[in-house]
């Protein structure tokens, strides 16, 4: 054996005997390091995980034995619920901040009624202290006997204005005249301020809410007169009810307009051409127009038949919370005594007329005639279709009536880049003229539609005499308003409203109070608007006490305020007699006497309750 292979085998063999050490060494450290037993356990941490809110899970984020920090996420759980919560908690508060801003309004709303309510506290005391004054000096009055001469002051102004009316002056001039020296016979610093605040001031309220009505009223009389419309129903109603009959057609023409609700001045404007057409036909002295008008337009459909729209009619109903149909069989007896005396006597004036030869008059004598349209037979229009403006302007404004007030509401405000602050309109006091002007477009727009040459061909200066007439018409009526508003402030006509008092009577006292008022106010419905207004209370009281209904009271009220009324000075009179072209001397006997008529009829329906009961 060489060398070389002694040593491979000793290597060898120590290499073997090193891994047989290292294996018995490693058999050895185990037996030595694991222990035996039969009851051992392992010992670990085990830590509670729990969600703060309880849902399910959605989601599982770790797997086992994963090794986990601080902050990671395990498990996800459900939040739609808790998410709808959120939503439902920020919609609560955005609904308390919403009721606390309403209470912050409410809050100044208080307070602003609070300041208001010291306004009328402070308002009131003034008035207080006025009347302590006034009647502190009343009772000096009293004791200097003084109270007569107020109320001559009263009656002389009433009188002078009635006697330049009847003479012809312009009530335009004489109206502040008369007005301004009755304040200066009662308290001669005032005159300035009670021309400016009171006579003005009512003047231009009356101008600013009717002019519209009395221009638009004039140019329809006058498209319906240039047209030829008031030529043929003039002849249509001469055809249908005889010569004999012209009158009571005009009368019937009026009420139906009247009881349609058109405006009282807007009838008069309307009546005219038909009238002055009818009468110049049948040769009935024009000067028996503005009486046959009168008794049409001013009378029974104005406050005595039932269900009336016009204002007289109304405003009754604010004070004995009754409705435009109180006591109607009242109001039919006092209509059919208004109608058949007020027929009997334009009847008999018509009768003496014809047989003293007197006629229509002469062209050249006559003011405001009607133009006719053609002097042609044949080329009259249908009476259909000329009294086809009439139909609408009704209705229309029975439409008109109902829509603006549900259309605008209580009140509309207006505001355009150039106004500083919105412009607000209360739609209740203006609903009826509205209504009326629309009509009245549509009456007109209707007239076009069917005589469009006919009008055309002079409505240049038929328009201008109509804008004329509207306008002396409105500022006639305008200053009688301003003066009845005067008058009314006057010591002098506090001692006429104390001495009706003492009339025992209720019915006959209302009726008495009512229609005196209107006399001196000149309008009916401004006189009962004062009368009831000082004096519903004990109206109400007394007709209680004598069990008398109080649609009896509203009824004899409303004609009681369409007697006395239609005196010389009277806003519609003038202009009746305007429109017409006559003065008061040559027409007023009649509307005097349709006027006496008038307030004869409501002692009428009171003496036939008395006896009948008849309500």
């Amino acid at each position: 054996m060489s060398r070389l292979d002694k040593k491979r085998g000793i290597g060898l063999l120590l290499c073997l005997g090193a891994a047989v050490v290292l294996v018995a060494g490693w058999t050895w450290a185990r037996s030595h390091g694991a222990t035996s037993t039969d009851n051992a356990y392992i010992r670990g941490d085990v830590t509670s995980l729990a969600p703060k809110v309880a849902s399910y899970v959605t989601a599982v984020e770790v797997e086992d034995s994963q090794t986990v920090r601080a902050g990671d996420v395990l498990f996800r759980i459900d939040d739609r619920d808790y998410r709808a919560q959120v939503e439902q908690a920020a919609a609560n508060v955005e609904a308390d901040r919403a009721r606390l801003a309403n209470v912050d309004a409410e809050t100044q709303l208080q307070h602003a009624l609070i300041r208001q309510a010291e306004a009328q506290k402070l308002s009131a005391m003034a008035e207080m202290g006025r009347a302590t004054r006034d009647s502190d000096r009343r009772r000096e009055l009293i004791r200097s006997n003084a109270v007569s001469y107020d109320l001559l002051i009263v009656i002389s102004a009433l009188g002078f204005l009635i006697l330049m009316a009847y003479r012809g002056y312009s009530v335009i001039l004489f109206a502040p005249i008369a007005a301004m020296l009755a304040v200066l016979l009662t308290e001669p610093e005032a005159v300035p301020a009670a021309y400016s605040g009171i006579f003005l001031e009512k003047m231009v309220a009356f101008i600013k809410l009717y002019f519209p009505v009395f221009l638009l009223g004039a140019i329809f009389g006058k498209v319906i007169e240039l047209s030829g419309f008031s030529e043929a129903i003039a002849a249509g109603v001469i055809r249908v009810i005889g010569a004999k009959r012209a009158m009571l057609s005009i009368v019937m023409i009026c009420a139906i307009l009247t009881y349609g609700g058109v405006s009282l001045f807007v009838v008069v404007f309307a009546a005219y051409p038909f009238a002055a057409e009818m009468f110049r036909k049948l040769d009935i002295p024009k000067r028996l127009i503005p009486g046959t008008i009168a008794l049409g337009a001013f009378s029974f459909t104005m406050d005595a038949f039932p269900g009336s729209p016009q204002i007289q009619n109304i405003i009754p109903t604010t004070f004995f919370n009754t409705n435009s149909w109180a006591a109607p069989w009242l109001g039919l007896t006092g209509t059919a005594f208004i109608l058949v005396a007020g027929m009997s006597y334009l009847e008999w004036r018509r009768r003496r007329a014809e047989a003293a030869g007197e006629g229509y008059g002469a062209p050249h004598e006559l003011m405001a005639a009607p133009v006719s349209a053609t002097s042609e037979p044949h080329r009259i229009p249908s009476p259909w279709i000329a009294v086809l403006p009439l139909i609408v302007v009704g209705v229309i404004n029975k439409i008109l009536s109902g829509v603006i007030p549900s259309l605008y509401g209580q009140a509309v405000e207006i505001g355009f880049a150039g106004s500083h602050q919105p412009t607000v309109v209360q739609v209740s006091p203006v609903v009826a003229v509205w209504a009326i002007e629309g009509a009245l477009l549509a009456g007109i727009a209707t007239v076009l539609l069917f005589a469009f040459r006919a009008v055309n061909a002079r409505f240049a200066e038929g328009s201008k005499e109509a804008v004329a007439g509207s306008l002396l018409a409105s500022l006639n009526t305008a200053s009688e308003y301003g003066f009845g508003a005067s008058i009314a402030a006057l010591p002098g006509f506090l001692a006429v409203k104390n001495a009706l008092l003492a009339i025992p009577n209720p019915l006959i006292n209302e009726a008495i109070a009512v229609t005196t008022l209107a006399g001196v106010t000149g309008s009916a419905s401004g006189g009962m608007s004062i009368a009831l207004g000082a004096m519903a209370d004990r109206f109400i009281a007394a007709a209680t006490t004598a069990g008398i209904p109080l649609e009896v009271m509203h009824r004899v009220a409303a004609m009681a305020s369409g007697g006395m009324d239609t005196l010389p000075h009277n806003g519609a009179v003038i202009t009746l007699l305007a429109v017409c072209g006559l003065t008061h001397r040559q027409s007023y006997r009649d509307i005097f006497a349709v006027t006496c008529i008038k307030t004869l009829a409501v002692f009428f329906v009171i003496a036939t309750y008395y006896t009948t009961g008849l309500v």
